[in-house]
């Protein structure tokens, strides 16, 4: 079984949720993409979303944007995502997904660019600029190899669409719960709500958020209505430790529903206890 299937198959059954990071391929260097991913599975990350760096983003921010253009300066290509992939392989079992844009992976070539990425341990791939119904075959295809293909569902996606982003989205369905790029902040609206609600009731699979995932209210927030995915990137940007990135990350977004409650029982304690002019 795929190991991303396998994963989340894992997480519903213990009612967990998930904690799916990126990092761009290459950034800062290719012997410290290793160490991040290594370090993030000792860290509990479930599953690791490997950017493929494109001169021409439409959904990247400025931080992403930049680490792209220091891989592509640095020489990062396909070729050596998937020979760099393969040799971290025989050290994690965590699910590695590519995520980028297709220009790159239409120019690679659909048949080589699915049997590479098998080979290697790729898992599936998010694609933000394409949707389903542009290149069936390509989906057909990747499943017929056991990889995924994670589908992406916004704010204005109508109810027939989502439901078809739903039935074809493999892995789990990556919700952008507002317009933009990344970076932004999250606006947490009633809105939000009700479309995670809409798409939970139109399928059991996983619905993961991302975009504008920033802080540690924003994941409580999302946590207490079902949502899976985290991203934090200004944190951890400019730091170059390995081990200090990830546990920077954790320490915004991991148990932050928790530290949440703990914050609001604190407070409403504090609001209780008179003061000392009340008590004379």
């Amino acid at each position: 079984m795929n190991r991303l299937r396998q994963r989340m198959a894992a997480l519903k059954k213990q009612g967990d949720r998930a904690f799916i990071a990126y990092i761009m391929a290459g950034d800062p260097t290719w012997d410290a993409t290793e160490d991040i991913i290594l370090s993030m599975e000792q860290a509990g990350v479930t599953a690791v979303e490997l950017g493929v760096p494109f001169s021409d983003p439409i959904a990247d921010g400025p931080v992403i944007q930049e680490a792209g253009n220091r891989a592509l300066a640095a020489g990062v290509t396909l070729e050596e995502i998937f020979a760099r992939v393969s040799r971290v392989r025989e050290k994690t079992g965590m699910p590695v997904l590519l995520m980028g844009y297709w220009n790159v992976f239409l120019q690679y070539g659909r048949d080589r660019l699915l049997k590479d990425a098998g080979r290697a341990g790729i898992d599936g791939f998010i694609i933000a600029d394409l949707p389903y119904e542009a290149d069936v075959a390509f989906f057909k295809s990747a499943a017929a190899e056991d990889l995924c293909t994670v589908l992406l569902a916004a704010e204005l996606t109508s109810d027939d669409r989502l439901a078809n982003i739903a039935s074809k989205s493999t892995g789990f369905i990556y919700y952008v719960p507002q317009l933009g790029i990344t970076g932004l902040d999250l606006c947490i609206t009633g809105a939000v709500e009700r479309r995670l609600g809409a798409i939970k009731d139109m399928t059991d699979k996983p619905v993961c958020v991302g975009i504008g995932v920033k802080r540690r209210e924003d994941v409580a927030w999302l946590l207490a209505r079902g949502g899976r995915m985290k991203q934090i990137e200004e944190l951890i940007a400019d730091v170059k430790d390995p081990e200090e990135r990830v546990r920077l990350m954790f320490e915004a977004s991991n148990g932050a529903a928790e530290r949440e409650k703990k914050l609001a029982e604190q407070t409403k304690a504090k609001k209780k206890t008179p003061t000392t002019q009340e008590t004379n």
